[in-house]
């Protein structure tokens, strides 16, 4: 497995608050023009997202680029936007944007935390993985201390 370093933003803000909130599908809020090429995982760290802050996206075993913009939750994103806007302004929403037809980015996409120190080893600073995800030891071995280390990764079937 390739595993480089491709952090989206070098501020670990939330590491180690315990949270576990794994399942949740974050919408990068950096994304190169080209999408995120397969072959690799990235890591965005000032995700608002994401309790932990840290928002992963999974292309390791993608043989084409993710374009975030056209998905189903950027599409939600945005109408929820439209929404928030409309109520505090006093106006009429309108017609919001019919998303179900777009891709899911769920399955590539989605809020972790770090779940091991480089090699392995755990402390109070890591966090365990919930359901449905496992710990993967060394997913990023280059950059910083706080973001070297194992991550929870989406279990593929």
């Amino acid at each position: 497995m390739r595993s480089t370093l491709a952090a989206l933003a070098l501020v670990v803000a939330g590491c180690g608050n315990g949270s576990t909130d794994t399942h949740a599908t974050c919408v990068p809020e950096s994304v190169p023009l080209d999408g995120f090429p397969g072959g690799d995982l990235f890591l965005e760290t000032s995700s608002v997202q994401c309790p932990s802050s840290i928002c992963v996206i999974d292309q390791r075993d993608a043989d084409s680029a993710l374009q975030i913009s056209g998905s189903r939750e950027a599409c939600e994103q945005a109408n929820e936007r439209r929404i928030r806007r409309a109520e505090e302004d006093g106006e009429d929403v309108g017609e919001l944007d019919d998303c179900e037809p777009l891709p899911s980015i769920a399955d590539r996409v989605h809020c972790s935390c770090r779940c091991s120190l480089p090699g392995g080893e755990t402390d109070e600073t890591t966090c365990a993985c919930g359901e449905g995800f496992v710990c993967v030891d060394d997913a990023f071995t280059s950059g910083s201390d706080e973001i070297q280390g194992g991550y929870c990764l989406r279990i593929r079937e």
